[in-house]
């Protein structure tokens, strides 16, 4: 029998609070705790992880519950909200997952283009003659063009000069 009723009481969880981080009904947390419904693989990891346990001690194989090298995580609401949306969007996911090989760099240059697009919604874009124009300068992470059918995103970075 697996350990997850054991755990999720140890972090002061209810079954709902579960049932939100692996986006299933509360009934079926109700049966993973009682054996009658298999925990899936997926399911697995996600709670192994967020409970801060080896997959191996979730499903009472072993009595070691961490692996030695990984320090159990601490998640606040805002952390639980979003292991939620990256669950619940597929975007997300794969957003989260590319970055997990990409460059601090590049990242951050994500993060800076996201921003400003999340800022662009209320403001009005320079037009391609204002970019043309020898006088006009952008400001680092400002986006300049956002044809992604031909050529994609164009962000201006530090010390740039743009021509078209």
């Amino acid at each position: 029998m697996n350990r997850l009723q054991e755990l999720r009481k140890e972090k002061g969880m209810t079954q709902d609070d579960i049932a939100k981080i692996v986006n299933v009904n509360r009934s079926v947390i109700s049966k993973y705790e009682s054996g009658t419904v298999p925990l899936t693989d997926d399911t697995i990891l996600i709670l192994a992880n967020y409970l801060g346990v080896s997959s191996d001690y979730l499903l009472g194989r072993t009595g070691i519950s961490k692996t030695p090298t990984k320090k159990s995580p601490i998640y606040d609401d805002e952390a639980l909200k979003l292991m939620e949306d990256i669950n619940n969007r597929s975007e997300l996911r794969k957003l989260l997952s590319i970055s997990q090989t990409a460059k601090k760099e590049d990242i951050e240059l994500v993060v800076l283009i996201l921003e400003k697009l999340a800022e662009s919604s209320h403001v009005n874009h320079p037009t391609s003659d204002t970019i043309k124009t020898p006088r006009y300068k952008p400001s680092r992470g400002e986006i300049l063009h956002t044809d992604f059918n031909h050529g994609g995103l164009m962000v201006a970075e530090e010390d740039e000069k743009y021509s078209y």
